[in-house]
């Protein structure tokens, strides 16, 4: 963590990519050692919501440590939006669910999971 150093804040990435009427939809589509992938609504479109760990941003853990993770959530974030590739889900903005102190990665939905993708292809990967 904290190769890429954010210039901005969480506030200028809520400036900025602040989603407006994200409708969670209590589904947990995949989990890893980062955060979780959430379904959610937006636009009536069905789309994917990353949420960092709570633990990871806890109040019992380093101010350092914190920081480093959000500066490394936001520089994230604003790669993925200047991101556009046929073969890349889209980067759509950010929004809190309730009750958050810190903002979910919306994104478009892959009809499948990453995982199996590449079980299912990883001899024309390789």
């Amino acid at each position: 963590m904290g190769q890429w150093i954010a210039r901005e804040t969480v506030e200028e990435l809520n400036d900025v990519y602040t989603l407006k009427g994200v409708v969670p939809l209590n589904r947990e589509l995949g989990r890893g050692s980062y955060g979780c992938v959430f379904a959610v609504k937006y636009r009536g479109q069905d789309c994917a919501a990353k949420r960092i760990h709570p633990i990871l941003i806890a109040a019992d853990v380093s101010l350092e440590e914190r920081k480093a993770i959000k500066d490394d959530f936001v520089a994230e974030c604003i790669r993925c939006s200047n991101l556009r590739h046929p073969h890349v889900v889209q980067f759509l903005g950010v929004y809190y669910p309730s009750r958050a102190s810190f903002p979910d990665m919306v994104m478009e939905l892959m009809d499948t999971s990453l995982t199996s993708f590449v079980k299912k292809y990883k001899t024309q990967i390789a």
